[in-house]
């Protein structure tokens, strides 16, 4: 995992760029942490078979950053290494490996942290996810 003290938000979403609040919580209260997961490797699966792409994690679809602190309080983690590997085992549920979500960076922002999760595109095979 990779950290920096800066990085360009992009300004909105884009077929490239995809913003989520959370790997755990959904802005849809009817919907639950496991939909919210599927959704993300949902996006994850989308941007291998087009151009790749990269999904935030802690930054509202208008571009503001909210943070993943209370991912970590709900999960009851300690750091955003054991975020990082939670995302990945996560996404093995749908994915044959974590190739979708192998390039974890994380990035300081003031006082709250986001996850960048950058997705290759795949080019010897169309991915699918299994349910």
């Amino acid at each position: 995992m990779e950290s920096t003290e800066s990085f360009n938000l992009p300004k909105c979403e884009s077929q490239q760029v995809e913003f989520k609040t959370s790997f755990v919580f959904s802005n849809d209260r009817k919907r639950t942490m496991k939909d919210q997961q599927y959704n993300i490797c949902r996006a994850a699966c989308s941007f291998m078979n087009a151009e790749g792409g990269t999904i935030y994690l802690g930054i509202k679809d208008d571009g503001t950053v909210v943070g993943l602190k209370n991912d970590l309080q709900k999960m009851k983690m300690s750091s955003l290494d054991e975020y990082s590997r939670y995302i990945r085992q996560a996404s093995r549920k749908y994915f044959s490996d974590d190739y979708a979500v192998s390039l974890i960076r994380t990035f300081p922002d003031h006082s709250d942290t986001i996850v960048i999760i950058e997705v290759e595109q795949s080019v010897d095979r169309v991915m699918a996810m299994s349910d």
